[in-house]
């Protein structure tokens, strides 16, 4: 569990919010400041062990009251999983409870709660990114052409591999951009030559019924890194690697870190990495495609930030401009990997108190 905490300033208006994901919930109070909003409290948890989720909640609502006597009546929480139509329950994708909108009014003293995909909550925090920063964002440069810029008022995309694939949209209206969330991260994957054709196979054979075809979320996030190390293991790369040995001994959720870290001195690892940014870049062109984001396409979620030597070779964005007609549609769409892994839960600050 981790804590940081800034409260030396006088705030008209706070909120709770969290970032809930498959591996790790983050639980921040906002106040409103000036014409923006800052972070007063934060504290970190391994979802894996929380049970309901109004109890870290409770525990952020007590700690900011002992402390600065706070009390706080506004939530707003983004979910990686989708929201009920009636946007009152969200079942996270890859752990195994959910957050319920009458639970927390039930068990908090929340008077007003919100709740966002954690891609709309994305979404809403991409605005406030300093595109000049990189501790906001890291611009990715087609080696051989002009800087992009981007344009006033266009369509910003979202794509983002962490726990699982995200995907979202924001277009410009009245107030700003509203963003808009997607079930995207699940589209089908593309196989573009006969290794990803076996990879495919190897998942229905390992993984899915053999009458499953897999999507995405399958290569692009933690779990399907590890996916792509099995299966280029099984075709025979890392033999003799004391590396490989390790990570072969490894529970499936702590070889993704490994995997990467071992990129310099261990082909297999070289190889998965290089797997996984390539259809990464295919993912990222299927959107821009569909979405023509000239106001800026987002690469967001953990992996990309921790990976960014692997997104600066230009090899990812050669990958993402390569296509039979709109290569030089694609040349004019500005790139960036959003390294703010704060961005979700300002986005969640700024939908209920912005």
């Amino acid at each position: 569990m981790e804590i940081s905490e800034c409260a030396d300033k006088k705030f008209t208006e706070q909120s709770i919010v969290a970032d809930v994901g498959g591996t790790n919930c983050r639980v921040a109070v906002y106040g409103k400041w000036k014409q923006g909003y800052e972070q007063i409290f934060l504290r970190v948890y391994d979802s894996d062990h929380i049970t309901r989720f109004y109890i870290p909640v409770n525990e952020v609502l007590k700690e900011v009251h002992e402390r600065y006597g706070l009390s706080v009546a506004k939530g707003c929480f983004a979910i990686a999983g989708p929201i009920s139509s009636n946007g009152r329950v969200s079942c996270l994708t890859n752990n195994t409870w959910q957050v319920d909108v009458d639970e927390l009014y039930v068990h908090t003293l929340l008077k007003e709660i919100k709740l966002l995909n954690d891609f709309e909550a994305i979404g809403f925090g991409i605005p406030s990114l300093d595109i000049s920063d990189d501790a906001h964002v890291v611009p990715l440069h087609h080696h051989d052409a002009a800087i992009v810029h981007p344009q006033h008022g266009g369509v910003k995309s979202v794509l983002g591999a962490g726990t699982g694939l995200g995907c979202g949209m924001l277009i410009s209206g009245v107030g700003g951009y509203r963003p808009y969330p997607s079930e995207g991260g699940h589209t089908d994957i593309v196989s573009y030559d006969e290794q990803d054709w076996r990879f495919v196979q190897y998942l229905r054979g390992h993984i899915l019924p053999h009458d499953q075809h897999p999507d995405y979320e399958r290569i692009l996030s933690g779990t399907g890194i590890a996916y792509v190390y099995e299966f280029l293991r099984s075709e025979g790369y890392g033999e003799g690697e004391e590396v490989a040995l390790q990570i072969d001994r490894l529970h499936i959720s702590k070889r993704p870190m490994m995997i990467s870290t071992h990129v310099s001195n261990s082909h297999v690892c070289k190889k998965t990495m290089e797997f996984f940014a390539r259809h990464y870049a295919h993912r990222l062109r299927h959107l821009a495609l569909t979405t023509l984001p000239y106001g800026g396409l987002y690469i967001a979620g953990g992996i990309a930030a921790k990976n960014l030597t692997l997104f600066k070779e230009p090899s990812f964005m050669d990958t993402f401009v390569h296509t039979d007609k709109m290569s030089d549609l694609l040349l004019r769409i500005p790139v960036y990997v959003v390294t703010d892994e704060e961005v979700g839960l300002k986005g969640c600050a700024r939908a209920v108190i912005g």
